[in-house]
């Protein structure tokens, strides 16, 4: 009831409203440009080979990078010495004791 109240409300106060008047000349501005035919803007069709080469380019060096094996450098001896007592907790943010070695 009170949400219909506030609605009727509103509406009463557009009723005050008076239409805007406008500018003929714009309006008839408007109307001409509306009507005349579309212009169709081409792109030179060198750019478009410039831009398809310059895809392809960025592709092949995409699936090079990706096809090749990645070699994982060898640990030193301090973090292969830390790794396997378990010294190298990442999650220092929690209390999960199930990721350290059991004693």
């Amino acid at each position: 009831m009170n949400k219909e109240k506030w609605v009727e409300e509103i509406l009463q106060t557009a009723k005050g409203i008076r239409p805007v008047s406008s500018n003929t000349f714009l309006a008839t501005r408007i109307e001409a440009k509306l009507q005349r035919p579309e212009r169709v803007v081409t792109l030179p069709l060198q750019w478009v080979y410039v831009s398809a080469a310059v895809m392809l380019l960025l592709l092949l060096l995409n699936l090079s990078i990706w096809s090749s094996p990645v070699q994982s450098p060898r640990p030193s001896g301090v973090q292969q010495l830390v790794q396997e007592y378990g010294w190298s907790n990442d999650d220092l943010y929690s209390m999960n004791l199930s990721n350290r070695p059991h004693e």
